[in-house]
């Protein structure tokens, strides 16, 4: 309650003092303030990705990195005849419109075949990794269940060509083709392919057709891009929150034209604590400390935040500093995962280092 007033203060003399230009920066000060900040009912303990896979060819995104990379560990007793991974460049990205006839003599496509094939010998995809996208050829329908670490994914897009991708939702209700990428000028009104019964085809109706979870597709990049959804989150490091002695950083942009709110998930990796940490939360017009920080404890157990809209076009700033103090174990590792209320998902790993003392 004492955090609660102190916040509202604050947010009231940088209105009066400095003026409403400056009421963008008190902002992320303003949802903890109208936020509970007792935790809610986290998303549980460390996740298993679901995958619907058909009999037939499948288009698949792998939002989790298996425990075991080996292609004959992740698909040991499934159901599955060939397995590919697209690694061309831009000169020779493609998309075929039959992979059961095109696959085997395309250029660029890595592919795995089971040790009961005969021609399990032509394999040469060495692993299998996350925030990747693959081709999966199963010879009945089933459904995959996949244990493995969420990743930091970010698309690295190829200008002026087709891209092999696939994006973070939820479940169910995800975002139309055209909600998810309205805020980029790289992508939309640009071409999308999507499965459907083992052949590519186009997406005529960006309004009315979803995001899949799971789901990979070939989608048009026309120019340079970095665009990774309506609710994109900058993270200080390609493996996610590493973190020290000393606060690192996390900025919140919401792409799209209109507010979207959010949640923060925190995901243990195990039954035990995860990591336990605070937001800094910068704070502008104290008299006697004009410009300050003001830290949020959150706990190491599971907990979830809900978090009022940003404005269209809006970033925000999230200062994420270690309580050191509170840890378990040294070797405590869990999740912050954002979700936005268009069902867009990013996984955000947090690790801690060592003590510089």
């Amino acid at each position: 309650m004492k955090k609660a007033l102190i916040l509202n203060r604050c947010t009231r003399e940088v209105s009066s003092l400095f003026g409403s230009c400056f009421l963008l920066v008190a902002l992320f000060s303003l949802c903890l303030s109208l936020s509970p900040l007792s935790a809610q009912e986290g998303v549980g303990p460390f996740p298993t990705q679901t995958i619907e896979l058909k009999s037939g060819w499948n288009a698949v995104y792998l939002e989790v990195e298996p425990l075991m990379t080996e292609p004959s560990d992740v698909f040991d007793g499934l159901p599955i005849e060939c397995v590919a991974n697209y690694s061309g460049d831009a000169a020779t990205r493609q998309f075929v419109s039959n992979p059961a006839i095109d696959l085997s003599r395309a250029a660029g496509w890595l592919r795995w075949y089971p040790d009961s094939l005969e021609h399990s010998f032509l394999s040469d995809l060495g692993e299998i990794y996350g925030g990747q996208c693959y081709l999966i050829k199963a010879h009945e329908s089933f459904r995959w269940k996949l244990s493995g670490r969420p990743v930091v994914a970010k698309v690295e897009w190829i200008p002026d060509a087709y891209n092999f991708v696939g994006f973070s939702v939820a479940e169910y209700g995800g975002p139309s083709f055209h909600e998810f990428f309205e805020g980029s000028d790289a992508h939309s009104d640009q071409a999308i392919y999507r499965m459907s019964d083992g052949v590519w085809k186009k997406v005529l109706n960006p309004t009315a057709e979803a995001l899949g979870s799971g789901e990979a597709f070939w989608i048009f990049c026309d120019g340079g891009s970095d665009y990774q959804g309506p609710l994109q989150i900058t993270v200080p490091g390609s493996d996610g929150l590493m973190l020290g002695d000393s606060p690192l950083e996390l900025v919140l942009t919401n792409h799209s034209s209109n507010p979207l709110s959010y949640r923060i998930d925190h995901v243990l990796e195990s039954e035990t604590s995860g990591v336990p940490i605070s937001l800094q939360v910068t704070v502008l017009g104290d008299s006697e400390a004009p410009v300050r920080s003001v830290p949020v404890d959150f706990p190491s157990t599971a907990w979830a935040q809900d978090f009022p809209p940003m404005d269209g076009g809006s970033s925000i700033r999230m200062p994420v500093a270690l309580r050191r103090g509170d840890l378990a174990s040294d070797y405590s590792q869990s999740y912050l995962i954002f979700e936005s209320s268009l069902a867009t998902r990013v996984w955000v790993p947090i690790q801690v280092l060592p003590s510089a003392n």
